[in-house]
């Protein structure tokens, strides 16, 4: 970081960060357990999900007494429950992956640890409507004679539209492009 022309180093200590180096799902959302319906029981020994008819969908515990990360405790079964709630399918691992095709989707699921297991992929290479739209190639500007003599003499700016709302729900991406450098 740059103070007054002189160097200053800053240091930022974060703690209780927890590493899971081979985690291979993603963590669990409580948010989307109850955007889904069930409501939730908890206290300071455990959390528990529960559907409407108050059955108890997977249970979690601290992972040490005092820790505010709870870890899943179950068996199987109680990891059937969420894959109930969490389905995940070609669809879903198409749109989350970034729009790959159908072939590199397959391979993905045979070199990636951790790819979720019994995905049925389509015969036919399915329509996404994302997909059409964004990698349909558009005209191109004709080309200009003049050229700018300075920096921010010109400016090129273009704001494109996704059809499909990203993750964190951007919707739109702008560019700036400098005539005189080509600098975005």
């Amino acid at each position: 970081m740059l103070l007054k022309g002189k160097k200053v180093n800053k240091t930022l200590r974060i703690y209780l960060v927890y590493h899971l180096p081979h985690l291979t799902v993603r963590l669990l959302s409580l948010g989307t357990f109850l955007q889904q319906g069930l409501s939730v029981y908890g206290n300071a020994l455990r959390i528990s999900l529960l559907t409407n008819s108050k059955i108890e969908v997977l249970q979690c515990i601290p992972h040490n007494l005092g820790d505010t990360i709870y870890c899943l405790k179950g068996t199987s079964a109680c990891l059937q429950s969420i894959r109930s709630v969490f389905v995940e399918d070609y669809e879903i691992m198409h749109r989350r992956l970034g729009h790959p095709s159908k072939d590199v989707l397959s391979h993905a699921r045979d070199k990636t640890t951790g790819f979720p297991k019994g995905i049925s992929f389509p015969k036919a290479d399915p329509i996404c409507s994302g997909c059409a739209k964004e990698k349909m190639p558009s005209k191109s500007f004709p080309t200009s004679k003049s050229r700018a003599k300075k920096p921010f003499e010109k400016i090129h700016s273009d704001l494109k539209s996704f059809s499909v709302i990203s993750y964190h729900k951007h919707k739109y991406y702008i560019s700036f492009i400098d005539n005189y450098s080509s600098y975005f």
